[in-house]
């Protein structure tokens, strides 16, 4: 009879998935396997009996709250259903705590431990924290996922983007040749970039001018390197 239901399922599926789903069922039988059973919005005893039914063993890792899955039923299984595995495999399940659900408090422009702390009291854990250059002060939250005000299940698992403090200033060190060395130690002052010390040089052309530099033009530069320039004396 079992055998005749069988028959008829395939059937329904049709011919090409039929055939894909024997091809499984009799490979996992050749070599002394078996197929994994969907358990997930099982109840555990239900789930335990599939389990060992098919010569695996049952295994509950954990409970966590689940906004789909009841409470006392399976909300995820490792390894999948319909995967062929050899008979004595584990079967490892998280039963559902039931619907508990938080709002996402907003972490955005928090600092990142009173934002661990927050997360913590409202029942998330913070699994994810990545850097990027912002205008925020360092270790303040840039962004936030899941977005504040979302609805999840209760020991959700939420990802930060934290400040690591203003990007790195890039100036592109501009062409000085020609021009006067007051007027060069000018504009590089006002971006906060050093000069010198500057050497002479005895050589025609106007005295004071420069004539050489370095690093060259179209350089870039940050606040810490020092711009070196050679000034025509007389």
């Amino acid at each position: 009879m079992r055998l005749v239901r069988l028959v008829i399922y395939l059937a329904s599926l049709g011919a090409g998935t039929a055939l894909g789903v024997w091809i499984v069922l009799n490979l996992a039988s050749r070599s002394g396997g078996v197929i994994v059973p969907q358990v997930v919005g099982l109840s555990d005893d239900q789930a335990r009996f599939q389990a060992q039914r098919q010569g695996l063993i049952y295994q509950v890792e954990a409970e966590r709250y689940d906004l789909a899955i009841p409470r006392g039923r399976v909300a995820s299984q490792a390894p999948d259903a319909g995967m062929a595995v050899k008979k004595g495999q584990t079967l490892r399940v998280i039963i559902s705590k039931g619907l508990d659900s938080v709002t996402v408090p907003e972490w955005r422009g928090v600092g990142l431990s009173q934002a661990q702390v927050h997360a913590q009291q409202a029942g998330l854990k913070i699994v994810n924290v990545a850097y990027i250059r912002s205008a925020l002060p360092p270790q303040v939250v840039v962004s936030q996922s899941p977005a504040p005000g979302t609805i999840v299940a209760r020991d959700s698992e939420t990802s930060l983007l934290v400040s690591s403090g203003p990007p790195t200033f890039i100036f592109v060190t501009p062409d000085f040749t020609g021009a006067k060395l007051e007027s060069a130690q000018r504009l590089l002052g006002s971006y906060g970039i050093q000069t010198g010390p500057t050497r002479t040089q005895m050589a025609g052309g106007t005295e004071g001018t420069i004539v050489a530099q370095s690093p060259q033009p179209g350089y870039p530069l940050d606040r810490n390197q020092i711009v070196q320039l050679v000034v025509n004396g007389q």
